[in-house]
């Protein structure tokens, strides 16, 4: 498989840039919440990277719910970044999701 081949079935499983993580930091949340379910991998991606430095309480029940129903490999990976980031405050959400979440593999 050539290097572009395999960017682009990145890009379309959720995989961003270093500059594309930054543009999502400066996102309101509320904005960042509307492209935590977008269409699009990469913004879910953004938005979930984005979301792990914001106020616990707002981000960790949506990084929660979506990371429940999420398909796409770098979205996921995204999502668990952003509930490290965010850390304990997740942990009781984190328990409820135990053995309901399945695998994905690149």
């Amino acid at each position: 498989m050539n290097d572009a081949l395999l960017a682009e079935n990145r890009s379309k499983r959720g995989q961003i840039t270093t500059e594309e993580k930054k543009s999502f930091s400066k996102k309101p949340v509320d904005d960042l919440l509307q492209l935590l379910t977008s269409p699009t991998p990469s913004d879910r991606t953004g938005a979930a990277y984005a979301l792990g430095n914001v106020e616990p309480q707002v981000a960790v029940e949506p990084l929660c719910q979506q990371l429940s129903i999420e398909t796409q490999l770098y979205c996921r990976i995204a999502i668990a970044d952003a509930l490290v980031n965010i850390g304990s405050p997740a942990v009781p959400w984190l328990i409820g999701l135990l053995g309901k979440i399945g695998s994905n593999q690149e």
